[in-house]
């Protein structure tokens, strides 16, 4: 489920700092390496590498670039991290300041939640999952990753770039504890509700193929990789997918269940069994080797960029996407996959010096998310009625405007949304929905100022909407 509104018991010091050297620390020699690997296994972690790209593997789903991580000013063993009095102010210190996050591309994004100095104390809880809901109530880069439309797609085209065989001799043994850590806390992300609610059953069944050749690989080094985490995943995507066969057996078994609820405590069996749905889905549906794509495209997703035919000097962007169900709640409006894969075609125009990352966001030149696609929408619901009842949740309404763009209603909103952690205290996100009365199309223009000349810019743009 996405929100359109709002796109736009914490750990003392020192105990803080012990874990994360404990988890440094061992990996200092063969002896205590074999011992952090056991203690993974108990947790369901298998322990896991810094990723690098792999070029054994083809990359059916594309990813943008990470050009625009957030490099943490305070990182752990070092005198700036040791000069901060309390935990509090640790955690405030770690945060991604608004103006950054607010325009990082989603691929950068991943990548900084990666390198959060804390990501580490999600092996530190009973549970993998009770382990993330910690972490995430205290990092906005998790929480906003969690709202991005496209958080699934880029995380599995960073999953599938993972190569559990690429540790290097050379390496330390605290590298590769750090590389091989990197898979848990991926896994640990891809096996979220909220990421996987977001993918289509082409884009499950991608991920399902990927963990399985994960899973695999990961078993010609069993001295360094639990399963854990892996089969985690696995389970909870035939979940999504509801997969007839696997979920019978899970509700004839109470531990399975509860495996797959928290991710921990994990046997021999569960292991086996999940691992068996996994190879007999994909069979069924023709998908053990996962076959790339066009770049830009996703099953029947497809977006094309080229010039425009209407504002000389811009770009086109003729798309077909998948359509969700759109309804009305206590907290707005909100998304939900529809069991049937439909899809739509649409055409909009851009200024030539933006580009589209190939799923939802525009960045400009310098890498920042200047603006953003909401999923598609089929509703009854009418304009009328989404401009009588909307209310914004936290943020300030600006404006709030009907208008008819030839033969589309439009719904205009401009809001005004403090800035946590940026130099500048406020920005400003600039919504339009368009209907044609059957089906919605939304976009979100991101400003720092009111600028009448951004104003007339995505008026302009959301002119050159047009369904196919």
């Amino acid at each position: 489920m996405q929100q359109l509104t709002g796109l736009h018991s914490k750990l003392c010091r020192q105990d803080i700092i012990q874990k994360i050297d404990k988890i440094h620390k061992i990996y200092q020699s063969r002896i205590i390496l074999t011992v952090a690997i056991m203690t993974c296994l108990l947790i369901l972690g298998g322990c896991i590498q810094q990723p690098q790209e792999s070029a054994k593997t083809p990359v059916a789903v594309e990813a943008g670039g990470s050009s625009n991580t957030y490099d943490y000013p305070v990182k752990p063993g070092t005198e700036e991290w040791e000069e901060i009095p309390n935990s509090s102010e640790l955690v405030e210190a770690s945060q991604i300041p608004d103006s950054e996050l607010n325009m990082m591309s989603t691929a950068g994004l991943v990548e900084s939640v990666l390198n959060y100095p804390f990501l580490p104390d999600m092996l530190t809880f009973n549970s993998p999952q009770q382990g993330f809901e910690a972490v995430t109530s205290r990092f906005n880069g998790l929480q906003e990753l969690l709202r991005r439309r496209d958080a699934g797609i880029e995380l599995i085209a960073k999953y599938r770039g993972m190569d559990p065989l690429a540790l290097e001799k050379s390496w330390s043994d605290k590298k590769k504890g750090s590389y091989t850590l990197r898979f848990t806390y991926l896994e640990t992300i891809l096996a979220q509700q909220q990421v996987l609610a977001g993918l289509t059953d082409p884009q499950l069944q991608e991920l399902l193929a990927v963990t399985l050749e994960k899973h695999r690989t990961k078993q010609q080094s069993p001295e360094i990789y639990g399963l854990g985490h892996t089969t985690w995943v696995m389970g909870k995507v035939l979940q999504q997918i509801n997969d007839k066969s696997f979920l019978q057996q899970v509700s004839q078994d109470p531990l399975l269940q509860n495996f797959l609820a928290k991710g921990a405590f994990a046997n021999e069996k569960f292991l086996a069994v999940i691992a068996e749905h996994t190879e007999r889905l994909l069979t069924e549906n023709n998908h053990q080797q996962a076959i790339p794509n066009e770049p830009g495209t996703i099953g029947e997703q497809e977006y094309r960029v080229g010039e425009s035919n209407i504002i000389p000097g811009w770009r086109e962007l003729k798309a077909r996407d998948y359509l969700y169900q759109l309804e009305l709640g206590d907290r707005g409006m909100s998304w939900h996959s529809m069991s049937k894969n439909d899809t739509i075609s649409y055409t909009i125009h851009f200024p030539s010096e933006w580009t589209f990352n190939g799923f939802s966001i525009f960045n400009d030149r310098e890498d920042n998310k200047v603006a953003e696609l909401a999923p598609l929408a089929q509703t009854d619901i009418s304009m009328t009625e989404i401009f009588q009842i909307y209310q914004p949740l936290e943020e300030e309404l600006i404006a709030k405007e009907k208008a008819a763009f030839e033969d589309y209603e439009v719904f205009k909103l401009i809001e005004k949304v403090p800035v946590m952690y940026g130099e500048k205290p406020y920005w400003y996100p600039h919504t339009y929905m368009i209907s044609d009365g059957r089906y919605l199309f939304a976009i979100i223009f991101y400003s720092y100022e009111l600028s009448e000349s951004d104003q007339e810019m995505y008026d302009n743009i959301a002119r050159t909407f047009r369904f196919e």
